[in-house]
């Protein structure tokens, strides 16, 4: 009998790797064309099981900063200030994506600018931004507020530091801050009771959209909040953003769900207020076996500075950093900071009074207005 090289037979179906075609699960694959509604295309969060989430030790009483999870069997409630406890209320309450927050700067908290403190969303030094039209004020929720975020802003800021949520960077790390804050984040869902697969921090954002849905926001302005774009010529040429006092108006219809969270003296983890490098960075994967020349335009990628009494002049062109590991971590204290453009030209004053506009250099648009 003739044979076809080495398929065996000529005229048989026997042919190489097709027995493993038969392993390919094609389930997974996406079907061309829409299937069904994107409203159904993700699963969706009931704001019952979010508040589930708000009742967890991390937002009421841990058992301390490396056992967030555990509960406490101390009277004395022990939070601590950091990306865990801020950044799923500020989803909550802003619908901001997960990296527009985690990514924040210090000087992206608005205070000065108005009677109305917001979160200012543009590329920044440590992140961008997902598009155009993703750059946007979102007004902060007086429950945002009262659960002292903004004390917790001048802690941060009095340290030196750049980042808002400065427990998130790793010097050995390149991932984005938000990967470091949903495996924190993801074991407080699992302990909540939420486990099917996609609910996540942009669950939360969906939760924000759809409950001012039904509280008649319109679609529109949902899109000067959550950071879509028209999707007609007139919504999106034709139009300007609402001011940041119209906004408060929508924001303002969201159920508020954190009333039993009690609002607790700012109690930043440790290490981050001591200045001292992540417990969970790896010193081995960070380049301290030998001299590190940190340029700006790398200084601005990291957004850290280091301590000025740890460098010492190498050459008159370049500076050496000696970075001494021990066991736990990389002992040099750094500071994550860095300087962004858009914040050089102080902004005017805006006090809700829409004849009194004038142009905003931080947006090079009207005042209070998203661009």
């Amino acid at each position: 009998m003739r044979t076809n090289g080495r398929c065996g037979p000529t005229g048989s179906s026997s042919v190489r790797g097709a027995t493993a075609l038969d392993k390919i699960d094609l389930s997974k694959l996406r079907v061309k064309g829409k299937s069904k509604r994107a409203r159904n295309a993700r699963p969706k969060l009931e704001i019952d099981k979010l508040k589930a989430v708000f009742a967890t030790p991390p937002f009421n009483n841990c058992a301390g900063w490396d056992r967030l999870t555990e509960p406490s069997i101390e009277n004395v409630p022990v939070i601590f200030h950091c990306a865990l406890y801020f950044v799923p209320i500020l989803i909550y309450y802003t619908g901001c994506r997960r990296e527009e927050l985690c990514g924040l700067m210090v000087d992206d908290v608005i205070v000065d600018n108005g009677n109305i403190p917001y979160l200012h969303i543009a590329k920044n030094a440590r992140r961008r931004i997902k598009n155009d039209q993703s750059q946007r004020n979102i007004p902060l929720h007086p429950e945002v507020l009262r659960l002292n975020f903004l004390q917790y802003l001048r802690a941060i800021k009095a340290l030196g530091y750049g980042l808002l949520f400065p427990d998130l960077f790793s010097p050995s790390s390149r991932s984005p801050l938000g990967d470091r804050f949903y495996k924190e984040f993801k074991p407080i869902l699992q302990a909540a009771g939420v486990n099917e697969k996609g609910l996540g921090a942009h669950a939360v954002r969906h939760l924000f959209g759809a409950q001012l849905k039904k509280r008649m926001v319109t679609e529109e302005e949902r899109a000067d909040l959550l950071g879509h774009g028209g999707e007609s010529e007139t919504s999106e040429r034709y139009c300007e953003p609402h001011e940041v006092a119209t906004l408060m108006q929508f924001v303002m219809k969201l159920p508020v769900i954190t009333a039993d969270l009690e609002p607790q003296d700012i109690h930043l983890l440790p290490w981050v207020a001591e200045r001292q490098v992540a417990p969970f960075s790896q010193p081995s994967r960070s380049k301290s076996a030998g001299a590190t020349i940190l340029s700006r335009e790398r200084h601005l990628q990291d957004a850290v500075i280091l301590d000025v009494s740890q460098v010492t002049q190498a050459s008159s062109e370049s500076c050496s950093v000696r970075l001494i590991a021990d066991e736990a971590r990389v002992c040099a204290p750094l500071l994550y900071a860095a300087h962004s453009d858009h914040r050089a030209v102080e902004a005017p004053k805006y006090d809700g009074d829409s004849s009194q506009q004038t142009v905003n250099p931080r947006l090079g648009k009207t005042e209070g207005k998203n661009p």
